[in-house]
């Protein structure tokens, strides 16, 4: 695959999420073990647009910021239901 394939491949996969934003929510643990998603965004989501202000560099400013990806989707269970990218894997990963 060439340059230019993995380019159009990574801007696909781009174009499945629908900037619902609840993946840049900080989550706890409740008292069952269940995974919560709080009302606290991480310092870098524009709360109104739903987008990352610092997008391209967001792994290296947060170390908890997870890119998602068809290889780790299945094990991120945290992800809501309604999630673009997980309806998207639920059916073709």
């Amino acid at each position: 695959m060439d340059l230019n394939e993995n380019q159009e491949e990574a801007e696909q996969w781009e174009k499945i999420c629908s900037r619902c934003g609840e993946c840049c929510f900080e989550k706890k643990i409740d008292a069952r073990g269940r995974i919560v998603t709080t009302t606290v965004p991480c310092r870098f989501l524009d709360i109104h647009s739903r987008n990352c202000r610092i997008y391209h560099q967001r792994q290296q400013a947060e170390e908890d910021c997870i890119k998602l990806t068809a290889e780790n989707l299945p094990e991120l269970d945290w992800l809501p239901e309604d999630c673009a990218y997980r309806r998207h894997c639920d059916l073709s990963c």
